[in-house]
């Protein structure tokens, strides 16, 4: 079975097309702008991984990722972040 990620992402701003990153990385891709969008998704279906893309209108990283959390329960979430001194720490 092939892997799936959702990901969050703005599509102008984005690092990685999320087509380019599915085919890159072997697995089925979808792509949301927003963090809405994100938690509507994942009511509804259950992905292997969580890509976010920061910077993330209006949520700092430590809230979006709880949030994420709260809804996807342990999957795994991989942040990308402009500044090479960043992390999150759950």
């Amino acid at each position: 079975m092939t892997p799936s990620l959702l990901s969050v992402t703005h599509p102008e701003s984005s690092a990685i097309p999320a087509a380019l990153l599915g085919k890159h990385l072997g697995c089925n891709v979808e792509a949301v702008d927003t963090p809405w969008e994100a938690f509507q998704v994942l009511r509804t279906r259950v992905f292997d991984a969580l890509l976010v893309e920061f910077p993330v209108a209006d949520w700092s990283p430590p809230e979006l990722v709880t949030d994420l959390r709260a809804i996807s329960g342990s999957t795994p979430i991989v942040c990308v972040h402009p500044s090479p001194t960043f992390a999150v720490r759950e």
